[in-house]
This record gives structure tokens, sequence and C-alpha cells, in this order.
């Protein structure tokens, strides 16, 4: 989206721009070059065979296994908070191949087990990891993922599991 504007150069400068953050040259911001952090609710849970890559604004070195730059959280970052809300056993599940540089908080567990590799801070309930795939922590999560959990739990008494001592 471009403001009314007659200015042709102004306009094909910013079509430039976003055709290469598209082409994966870019740095992950808007087109200001104010660095842009999100994060997305999966009411749901996360799951798949194929080979998925999520590629973070990184610098020039090459990626951890995917992507065609190594990413720096500083440039943007992308949450997922995945909200599980049928608590099913595994909330997030990638068997195939990738590399997600995310940051991810699951309800309940988290399973990478085929070539996946989750280039950010994951918090899960549980985790199972296997195969070819792997994870590093770049840095910190992006404003508005949410950074706790809240549970509820109440005490039971058994009866005659207590007693008053005098």
């Amino acid at each position: 989206m471009f403001p009314l504007t007659d200015d042709y150069d102004y306009v094909q400068d910013q079509l430039r721009q976003a055709k290469s953050a598209f082409d994966g040259a870019g740095s992950g911001s808007f087109l200001d070059g104010t660095p842009s952090n999100g994060t997305i609710f999966v009411n749901g849970v996360m799951n798949g065979s194929s080979n998925v890559n999520v590629c973070g604004p990184g610098t020039l070195m090459p990626g951890v296994k995917y992507c065609p730059q190594l990413w720096d959280p500083k440039l943007g970052s992308l949450g997922f908070a995945v909200i599980n809300p049928q608590n099913l056993a595994t909330g997030f599940d990638m068997t195939g191949n990738g590399e997600l540089d995310i940051t991810l908080i699951v309800s309940r567990g988290y399973a990478d087990t085929g070539g996946t590799v989750v280039a950010g801070p994951v918090l899960a309930d549980a985790a199972t990891i296997g195969g070819s795939g792997g994870s590093v922590v770049p840095g910190n999560p992006p404003a508005g993922i949410p950074d706790e959990i809240d549970t509820q739990a109440s005490w039971v008494v058994q009866p005659g599991a207590w007693k008053e001592q005098k």
C-alpha cells in the first residue's frame, strides 16, 4: 500500500524494496527500514511432514540449514503461540525437513522428529526430538509473545490422610 503520489521515482524505489524483501535479500523490515516483529496465535495445532522453511532476516552468512542467511532476530522476529484448545498430547509436530527461524510457545507437547531445525527458543510442556533436526537459540522472543502460562490447581485432602498433631 502506497500513499497517493505522483512521485514515480519514490513508488519505483518502494516497489524495488518490497521485491528485495520477498526475494530474501531484504532485511525483514518495513519499507522505511523499521525492524518488524510479530506473533501469530494458532488456535489449533501445528504439524507437517513436508519441507517447510520460514526464513528470518539476517546477515550475509549462510543460514543454519536451508535459509540463505543466518537469522538475526534484532532485524526482525516472528513468534508462534500454539494454543492447542483440544489439549492434544502434541501441539507442534514436524517430521519433514526445513528451517523455521521462529520463536515457539506450545501448549502441551513439542515434537521435531524429522530434519527440521527450529532456529529460535521453544517453550513447551514436553518435547520429543529426533532425526537430523535441531534447535538454535539466537536471542529474545518478539514482543507480544506470551511469556507465561497460568494453570489452576486445587488441593484435595484424602479422608484419613491428614490429622492434627498435638
